[in-house]
């Protein structure tokens, strides 16, 4: 959200500098990456051809850890 508010500045009338937008950018990037979800493994199968996983995802992020992807739902095969 913040790169689309710096990238379009003019058009949604941001008000704040460009450094203030890019350091905003940086911290949400980092939060991201390390602490808005806990991830846990909870059961692992393997066959011959396949590994099969049960992922818990416990959001901690609220609306900044996107969760609306359509193939978010479990069963997927990977290729």
């Amino acid at each position: 959200m913040e790169r689309v508010l710096q990238d379009h500045r003019d058009e949604l009338a941001t008000e704040a500098l460009p450094e203030e937008m890019d350091a905003a950018m940086k911290r949400t990037q980092e939060f991201l990456k390390t602490q808005a979800a806990r991830v846990t493994i909870t059961r692992v199968d393997a066959a011959p051809n396949a590994l099969v996983l049960d992922v818990h995802v416990e959001n901690l992020g609220g609306h900044k850890l996107p969760t609306a992807y359509p193939s978010r739902e479990h069963g997927y095969m990977l290729p």
